[in-house]
């Protein structure tokens, strides 16, 4: 165990050098109209990923049509999350779980209470999952998974922007508890 905690430590401060963040933050009136125009354009922009999205599950669903019960088996737990520019604090993302099934559906939530779910494939020989939140106005996910025990870290791929987060997850039978 010590051993992963370690290995886990030193790829979370390699990838908090490699990682881009986003340094796009408006500081004047031009640039938060410019900002405006964006969000309008990133509707579109979000309706062609998730369109894209579907299109690479559905078709490696065709190549691969069956779950693996590396990432579909039990539930798993959040346990840090680092969005780019800092790491959750310890307990952050206590309650905050999200379950893959077998039949690549998944559903997310906080403690008992079922928040959302989606669609999602991952595939073995690249450990590549892409997920597609059943919510519309969310962009598709994909990240890189790597797999240590019970233990899942997600790190973010370029393709739907998401390269510069990255998450810690822990296998668990139950929904966490209060």
């Amino acid at each position: 165990m010590k051993k992963i905690a370690c290995l886990l430590a030193i790829f979370v401060s390699i990838l908090f050098y490699s990682c881009k963040t986003d340094a796009n933050s408006p500081k004047n009136d031009s640039e938060k109209s410019a900002a405006a125009q964006l969000v309008k354009s990133s509707n579109s922009d979000i309706a062609k990923m998730r369109n894209s999205a579907l299109s690479i599950i559905e078709h490696r669903k065709k190549e691969e049509p069956e779950s693996y019960q590396i990432i579909d088996a039990d539930m798993w737990h959040y346990d840090l999350v680092f969005g780019g520019k800092e790491i959750s604090k310890p307990g952050e993302y206590a309650g905050h779980w999200i379950d893959f099934n077998h039949d690549f559906t998944y559903t997310y939530g906080y403690y008992d209470e079922q928040k959302g779910s989606g669609r999602f494939h991952y595939k073995q020989e690249v450990s590549h999952l892409v997920m597609l939140d059943n919510d519309e106005s969310k962009a598709p996910e994909e990240w890189e998974a790597k797999f240590a025990g019970n233990v899942m870290v997600l790190v973010g791929r370029p393709t739907y922007e998401k390269n510069s987060r990255q998450m810690k997850l822990e296998r668990n039978s139950q929904y966490p508890v209060k």
